[in-house]
């Protein structure tokens, strides 16, 4: 798979690089596969983490910084908003891609914890890059999880895609692959395992 600018685009959107952004942070727990969580009792998960979750940055001078709810979400291709859910710190936004494998199964990226913009629909067509919604705000949440975006890459079958698309759907069908957005998002990182206790 093609590796894509969504880094820059994130970077620049949000005006990181005048913050001195150097690299992303990830905690174990926060990547693809990863078996446990990196918030609130930092217990296993009930599932492998179905995708990577970006929340934090480390700027030039060696300081990290979180992302918050002002934080501006592009999309990584072009493609159409197929769903918008609810999950449980914001809204999970569906986006299915002109692109397709042999075995007709479409990509899709999926965006959790935002709040979609105004003009954010189904049906929408969205181009790279362009901004579609911001971070959630988890403020007050029972779940103590701070603001992150929740970013997935699946492959999905066209029968499947074709009778509406949830994570309940992604969850339980095997015909699904997941892939690890680290392998399509072009970004420098640092993988910590020291957790904050702010």
């Amino acid at each position: 798979m093609k590796k894509t600018g969504f880094s820059d685009d994130l970077i620049r959107e949000n005006r990181l690089k005048e913050r001195g952004f150097a690299e992303w942070v990830f905690h174990p727990g926060m990547l693809f596969d990863a078996g446990e969580k990196w918030w609130g009792d930092r217990g296993n998960r009930k599932k492998p983490h179905e995708g990577l979750d970006l929340s934090l940055f480390r700027d030039k001078f060696g300081h990290i910084y979180e992302l918050d709810s002002t934080t501006k979400i592009p999309v990584i291709y072009n493609g159409e908003v197929v769903e918008i859910e609810d999950d449980f710190l914001g809204q999970s936004v569906f986006v299915r891609h002109n692109i397709s494998d042999a075995d007709q199964n479409w990509l899709h990226t999926i965006y959790g914890h935002t709040t979609p913009l105004d003009n954010v629909r189904i049906g929408r067509i969205l181009v790279a890059g362009e901004v579609f919604a911001n971070m959630a705000d988890t403020s007050g949440n029972k779940t103590q999880a701070p603001s992150h975006l929740h970013i997935s890459v699946v492959w999905i079958p066209e029968s499947i895609a074709q009778e509406g698309i949830t994570w309940k759907k992604i969850s339980d069908n095997c015909a699904v692959m997941l892939l690890d957005p680290l392998k399509i998002i072009d970004c420098k990182y640092v993988i910590s395992n020291v957790v904050s206790e702010e």
